[in-house]
């Protein structure tokens, strides 16, 4: 079996940011590279993925995590009031992300990101706020 794993897998690629620090390949496929690293977000150790290529980050995409990373207030303020707007036709009560959520990953994309949170309740409900220049676009709930 180690000679099949060997044959079959991909090189780990790792970059250095900079800003972003380390940052070890998530997904390979020719000259594009979707990276990623952890950091503190919302109150939690959150994966971030962004596109690249062998040497570097995507440019465009680098400048809008590092929007969203350094305007935290900001993304959880837009991201609290539309869970609040979700809750208000429940039987539940909004208390706070850190609380009632596990914040996932943050991805981007050349016109945003996606902020992913899945309940802890032990539910199988993913919640994708989608983010467009630093305004929350849309609102994606997906149940397992």
């Amino acid at each position: 079996m180690g000679i099949f794993k060997n044959i079959f897998r991909k090189k780990e690629l790792m970059i250095t940011d900079t800003e972003l620090g380390p940052l070890k390949s998530y997904r390979n496929k020719g000259t594009k590279v979707l990276w990623k690293t952890k950091r503190s977000f919302l109150g939690s150790s959150v994966e971030i993925l962004i596109h690249g290529n062998h040497s570097k980050l995507e440019t465009n995409q680098k400048r809008i995590l590092l929007e969203a990373l350094n305007n935290e207030d900001l993304i959880r303020n837009q991201t609290e009031k539309l869970l609040i707007q979700q809750f208000e036709h429940s039987v539940m009560n909004f208390t706070s992300i850190k609380e009632l959520y596990d914040v996932l990953e943050i991805e981007t994309n050349n016109k945003g990101f996606e902020l992913t949170l899945q309940e802890k309740d032990g539910q199988f409900r993913f919640f994708t706020f989608c983010f467009k220049n630093g305004k929350k676009t849309e609102l994606k709930i997906e149940e397992y």
